[in-house]
């Protein structure tokens, strides 16, 4: 059970920290503040239809770390921006960290070489890459307790000194 004061992630909207517990109706409830959203969110502390778990622990978030080399990114079929899209909202919706992983060095390498034919990114990779690393980078700074902006820096010098 959570307790005020607890980071988890809450659906799509990442990183929140929970507020308050009070039972309404008999239920046992929470409030919520995403990070950096202004607002709250009020949700059952139980609920299938939407998914919450605590933020992973530094030892857990190191580990991802260490592991981000040997993720191999799958190449997405080709088609329409509704099937690309569909793909990378799959591998959202699966809340598997290392599948925000891959999300991320997917889009990250098409960014890569579209640049390299001094193309733009197309908007359904970019919007996605952004959601991608929102979540990845949001959930890795409140595990590491640093902020969004020192997640990049973190990880190459962690991986940097693996060397």
């Amino acid at each position: 059970m959570y307790k005020a004061g607890d980071k988890i992630i809450y659906a799509s909207v990442g990183v929140a920290t929970v507020e308050r517990i009070e039972t309404e109706g008999g239920r046992m409830m929470l409030t919520i503040t995403p990070d950096g959203g202004g607002y709250t969110i009020k949700v059952p502390a139980e609920s299938d239809k939407v998914y919450m778990r605590p933020v992973m622990t530094r030892e857990e978030a190191e580990a991802l770390i260490d592991s981000l080399p040997e993720v191999e990114p799958r190449d997405l079929a080709d088609g329409t921006a509704n099937r690309l899209a569909e793909q990378y909202e799959a591998l959202l919706k699966s809340h598997d960290r290392r599948d925000l992983v891959e999300l991320t060095k997917i889009a990250y390498r098409k960014k890569l070489q579209k640049e390299s034919q001094h193309r733009k990114l197309g908007a359904v990779d970019a919007r996605f890459m952004k959601r991608g690393e929102d979540l990845l980078f949001g959930e890795l700074a409140a595990a590491l307790g640093i902020e969004r902006e020192e997640v990049l820096p973190y990880i190459t010098a962690r991986l940097g000194n693996r060397e």
